[in-house]
């Protein structure tokens, strides 16, 4: 739990990730050369997250690709 108290994470696409979760996310987005999986021709792929991220991860994504990734951040 030290891990998340009082760290800043820039989150999965920054230089600055702190997650301990082993995701692909990470250098998949720089690959492809898109800033959200959403935007990838492949997506949804086989290459997501943990199991049990994997359908919260999608419903996260297909809904910003539903209203765009700015509604989605107010929302």
């Amino acid at each position: 739990m030290k891990i998340f108290a009082g760290v800043s994470c820039g989150g999965c696409r920054s230089d600055n990730v702190k997650c301990p979760i082993d995701c692909h996310v990470k250098t998949c987005h720089k690959e492809k050369k898109v800033d959200f999986c959403f935007q990838c021709n492949e997506y949804p792929c086989n290459k997501q997250i943990d199991e049990r991220l994997t359908a919260r991860w999608v419903e996260k994504n297909d809904r910003m690709k539903e209203i765009g990734a700015i509604s989605y951040y107010i929302e």
